[in-house]
């Protein structure tokens, strides 16, 4: 049986679901393209759409990064790790919305934490290898956290809120 990691990974990719259902319609509205070529009730409908979908990207990458961190609690037996891990759970939950650098700081932290825990595991190399290397792809994440925080600076700059949000989206 699951615990509370499961559980807010399947909340997450609900949400997640539910924000892509609300993407793909908002596509045909004029998502990633330049204003001046939308039809101005297609490009209303369009950001009505994207703001909706905003929350729900937040939502669904808090709670992932929750699955994560009780993920690790299971894992370790250090007290020391496991206080880190609620820290920078409290962290994220308290900055889930609108601070990125928080986010891209945690997705760090959640990438590279798990190295010294599997290190300690009584399994053997091959096992921990591989575990260590799943669990590191938030370095992967960090860097499309980070990437994001460039498309961040200039969103609504010129108006053109739907083409820039494509960006946004992809990162």
């Amino acid at each position: 049986m699951g615990g509370w990691d499961d559980i807010c990974i399947a909340a997450a990719m609900t949400v997640m679901l539910v924000e892509l259902a609300i993407i793909i319609p908002s596509v045909s509205l004029g998502a990633g393209r330049h204003v001046q070529y939308l039809d101005p009730k297609d490009n209303i409908q369009g950001l009505h759409l994207n703001f909706v979908t905003q929350p729900l990207c937040l939502i669904a990458l808090c709670l992932t990064k929750l699955s994560v961190g009780l993920f690790l609690i299971r894992l370790t037996p250090s007290k020391r790790h496991v206080r880190i891990i609620w820290g920078v759970m409290i962290l994220t939950v308290l900055s889930w919305l609108g601070n990125f650098r928080v986010s891209a700081l945690t997705d760090l932290i959640f990438a590279l934490l798990p190295i010294p825990i599997v290190r300690r595991l009584q399994m053997n190399r091959r096992t921990k290898v591989a575990i260590i290397a799943i669990l590191s792809l938030g370095i992967f994440v960090t860097v499309c956290a980070i990437i994001k925080m460039n498309y961040l600076g200039s969103y609504g700059e010129h108006g053109d809120f739907l083409f820039d949000s494509s960006e946004i989206t992809i990162w």
